[in-house]
């Protein structure tokens, strides 16, 4: 995670529309921000200086916020899955204000894709949206499939 604030200009960010035929220039950015002693996923919408985290049932908008980026090329995937599960190889994205892990999910509402919270012990994937948090039991996660060698200093 790449600190940023204010819509500002983040390295190799990671889009959530790829994967499965999405056009990247239409959809956000994986994001997560501080909240109440917690580090919330969420996104960072086209055009927004903001990101949006799903929290205590609303959409919360930070100015200051961390940005996922992949400057070194890893091979990045979203696997399905529902009910609180969260596939191997899954990407902590934060955790929670008690410290419990929260994940990288990503769902299609309302005609757009949006990033949030797995939050395993609730069983969903929450995401903000129009001013609330949604949650849905069936969801992406966002995994690491592959690390380049020259990643791993081979």
């Amino acid at each position: 995670m790449v600190p940023c604030c204010s819509g500002s200009s983040c390295p190799s960010p990671v889009r959530l529309g790829t994967g499965r035929g999405f056009h990247q220039q239409q959809f956000g950015i994986v994001a997560a921000a501080r909240h109440n002693g917690g580090l919330i996923p969420g996104v960072v919408m086209p055009g927004s200086t903001s990101c949006l985290i799903p929290w205590g049932g609303q959409a919360v908008a930070k100015m200051d916020y961390f940005v996922l980026s992949n400057q070194g090329g890893v091979d990045l995937v979203w696997q399905r899955a529902s009910n609180g599960e969260v596939p191997r190889g899954a990407l902590q994205g934060g955790y929670s204000e008690t410290g419990e892990k929260l994940y990288i999910g990503r769902v299609n509402h309302g005609r757009t894709v949006l990033s949030g919270k797995v939050q395993p012990s609730h069983r969903v994937c929450y995401i903000p949206y129009n001013g609330q948090e949604v949650h849905h039991s069936s969801y992406e996660v966002l995994c690491l499939k592959t690390v380049p060698l020259a990643n791993l200093g081979l």
